[in-house]
């Protein structure tokens, strides 16, 4: 794997998205896995090179999907961050459900019943991006940000990230946090679930057919990360 230049330690996770060969073997952390279909994955230009898009016309069982994952004991849930670039089909004008990073398909089962996958979406009927996370049989706790601060064109490219810590971020009451394009635009001192979970990697394409985004650059730190300056820097 590369070396990351900047916070190499709390960096758990970071996937390129470019290729296929990018998407199974990860920069850092455990390798993502392509679940086939009978539509491959395709690859387009995003932030860092391309980035990744399963098929958001088709349902779950004709998309292929990316999954990521981590050892099943890591109880990293307590605190993390999950960051992203997506470019969406649809402007903040659409009203329907755009899926960009999801939780797993077989969420819910009684395998995931004690872990906690983040997930970020466009909800078009509140005009609002959902930053949430997902725990046990799909018991989701998410924050429903819209406003001014949340206006953008089909095709532009954007940087969203969820930061999380049940013991409060940073000393504060916040135990989650939104960010957009570099900015924290919502928090929250309601989210909970039992500590001691684990972080169950999310998933592209896994939970119904509403995939209407390419994705590139997945990071998850292992800390609720409250600065991204960095993010024009690929790592």
């Amino acid at each position: 794997p590369a070396v990351v230049q900047a916070q190499a330690g709390d960096v758990i996770l970071w996937h390129k998205l470019g290729s296929d060969i990018e998407v199974t073997n990860s920069e850092m952390g455990p390798n993502g896995t392509i679940i086939p279909g009978p539509l491959p994955l395709t690859y387009e230009a995003l932030q860092f090179g391309n980035g990744v898009r399963t098929h958001g016309s088709v349902s779950v069982g004709f998309q292929s999907r990316v999954r990521f994952s981590f050892d099943p004991t890591n109880k990293l849930a307590d605190k993390g961050t999950m960051a992203f670039w997506a470019r969406p089909d649809h402007g903040s004008d659409y009203g329907g459900i755009a899926r960009w990073i999801d939780i797993p398909a077989d969420k819910g089962t009684p395998a995931r019943i004690n872990e906690a996958a983040p997930y970020i979406y466009w909800r078009g009927w509140d005009d609002a991006i959902a930053y949430g996370i997902c725990q046990g049989n799909r018991i989701c706790q998410q924050i429903n940000v819209s406003g001014p601060e949340i206006t953008f064109r089909a095709g532009d490219i954007l940087h969203v990230a969820i930061a999380w810590d049940l013991n409060g971020i940073n000393g504060t009451g916040d135990k989650v946090r939104a960010y957009f394009n570099g900015k924290q635009v919502a928090s929250s001192t309601s989210f909970d679930w039992p500590y001691g979970v684990s972080l169950s990697g999310p998933e592209m394409g896994g939970s119904d057919y509403n995939q209407y985004a390419a994705v590139d650059n997945l990071v998850i730190w292992d800390f609720a990360k409250t600065d991204f300056s960095d993010r024009f820097i690929e790592s």
